[in-house]
């Protein structure tokens, strides 16, 4: 793992639900991790510390309600060889709940 000094970050259970930091948490584990996986795995590891790059979008689906909960209610993480994303390929994914 990289010795970035915000890495791994030290939260609350009050801090989980606040997007903007889990936001920032999951970009800074999707860079971390690809560059452990470049250095240990394979040098061509494509990871993008961005929504629909390797970080999955939360959906939450307000046509029934406006204040309803996502229905998808955990983080998923992806790697892909190559610098394109494909469906096809080597990939990995990461749930994390």
């Amino acid at each position: 793992m990289s010795h970035r000094p915000e890495w791994p970050p030290h939260l609350n259970a009050s801090q989980l639900t606040d997007p903007i930091l889990l936001t920032t948490v999951a970009k800074a584990f999707v860079v971390t991790m690809g560059d452990y996986l470049r250095a240990n795995i394979f040098d061509a590891t494509e990871a993008q510390p961005k929504t629909n790059g390797s970080i999955a979008p939360i959906k939450n689906d307000l046509r029934s309600s406006p204040d309803a909960s996502p229905y998808k209610d955990h983080l998923m993480f992806r790697f892909w060889e190559g610098p394109v994303k494909q469906r096809q390929g080597r990939s990995s994914t990461l749930p994390v709940v």
